[in-house]
């Protein structure tokens, strides 16, 4: 049963790690095509709006694949001074915390982006950007940080080496 969601989590982590590409690649064309527009008179007028969606939607959907890589900054002051015993239950505490915040902040989240689906919710710029789009990326990228979480708690409950140990995958 582990080995599939394993499998699964691997797969979210690795979509997200392409996708996050994808929108750095996007977000690089479109300040590109600013710069360039701006240059010869024509500056575009969704340039700062959208990549300001961009960095929010590379920001969230990377953050399962900086999971699973052991890519996310740690404090280890403390914890490198426990024993081995009550560093295992500090490390289950703190991955079960994390699942259980991070499931309900992608809850939240979700009912924001329906509610503003629902309600024809749009910025208030020039281009009136439907803002469940961009809420949509915060929600998806939550929920695969959960997923990832999920795995990687009962990983460190059954004592497989947890993420910070391991290489970067390549994708």
């Amino acid at each position: 049963m582990f080995a599939a969601l394993d499998t699964f989590s691997r797969w979210v982590s690795r979509v997200g790690a392409i996708a996050g590409r994808v929108l750095i690649f996007l977000l690089m064309l479109l300040i590109t095509v600013d710069i360039t527009g701006r240059y010869f008179g024509y500056p575009t007028m969704l340039a700062h709006e959208m990549s300001a969606y961009l960095l929010v939607a590379i920001t969230f959907i990377g953050l399962s694949y900086a999971l699973r890589t052991g890519s996310h900054i740690e404090v280890t002051v403390v914890r490198d001074r426990l024993s081995p015993k009550v560093r295992w239950l500090l490390m289950i505490v703190t991955s079960v915390t994390a699942t259980i915040f991070c499931g309900w902040l992608t809850w939240v989240t979700l009912n924001v982006a329906i509610e503003s689906l629902t309600h024809n919710t749009t910025s208030i710029t020039i281009i009136h950007t439907p803002l469940w789009i961009p809420q949509s990326f915060i929600s998806l990228g939550l929920a695969m940080i959960t997923i990832e979480l999920i795995a990687e708690t009962i990983r460190r409950i059954i004592g497989q080496a947890p993420s910070e140990n391991k290489v970067a995958e390549s994708v």
